[in-house]
């Protein structure tokens, strides 16, 4: 997906997790690995949301520019899961009144596909180098 998704990674969030890498974004919202005031972990949370609300924007503004091969692939996820469900007697034999084959793809989407490109941009080439994550936040070395 990577060979595939490239051009659609760097339009999608590239410019978001460069411009988290350029102004060195921090961002903590367990109490338990912070000794911070609750007030700066509010804090954190409200960035923490602006910056999420930042990559969804940015991801669905360029929508119709994902490959035409991982559409294909997308479709053919949700196929096999509607097809899984019906099995299970989970849907209906039409298939339209349950999201799970959306979600199933939307999940496969997110957790293989653009979670590893904003957790490690350089390995995707969105930033050069090696970026440091403490405590799961995004700051550059």
């Amino acid at each position: 997906m990577a060979w595939y998704g490239k051009p659609f990674l760097e339009s999608s969030v590239g410019d978001v997790i460069r411009r988290l890498s350029v102004e060195r974004v921090s961002i903590e919202v367990d109490p338990t690995k912070t000794t911070q005031p609750t007030w700066d972990l509010e804090k954190n949370v409200d960035t923490l949301v602006y910056w999420c609300k930042e990559l969804w924007d940015s991801i669905y503004r360029v929508r119709s520019e994902c490959p035409p091969e991982m559409r294909s692939l997308f479709e053919h996820i949700r196929r096999l899961v509607e097809k899984r469900c019906r099995a299970m007697k989970t849907l209906p034999d039409d298939g339209c009144q349950s999201d799970i084959p959306w979600q199933a793809v939307s999940a496969f989407i997110f957790l293989r596909f653009i979670v590893p490109a904003i957790l490690h941009p350089h390995l995707f080439g969105l930033v050069p180098g090696k970026l440091f994550f403490p405590s799961s936040s995004l700051v550059k070395t």
